[in-house]
């Protein structure tokens, strides 16, 4: 379940531009092979931004794992504290709008 929800949670980022580069295949208008231009642009837009990261961690992956080992013993604390900075924020403003109790 853990690799199903990681696999979807991105999609509300995702899959907007994914459906405006394939939606403007079909309504965009011009001939079959204006479309298929279209698409490919998309696809090769997309690609090289997944290569340019790909790379990119591949050459930094040493001083990404230092960094990475050095910071997660203070990851923790400083989640646990933004969570409660955020469940406060929610308190008081569901409070203040009077919609909470």
């Amino acid at each position: 379940m853990f690799r199903v929800a990681y696999a979807v949670a991105p999609l509300g980022c995702t899959l907007p531009v994914f459906m405006i580069g394939v939606g403007s295949v079909f309504t965009g208008g011009g001939t079959y092979l204006e479309s298929v231009g279209r698409f490919l642009q998309y696809a090769a837009g997309i690609g090289a931004v997944l290569t340019v990261i790909t790379v990119g961690v591949a050459i930094v992956r040493e001083q990404t794992v230092r960094f990475v080992s050095r910071a997660l013993p203070h990851v923790e604390s400083a989640g646990n504290a933004l969570l409660v900075l955020a469940g406060s924020y929610l308190i008081w403003y569901w409070t203040a709008q009077g919609g909470l109790l």
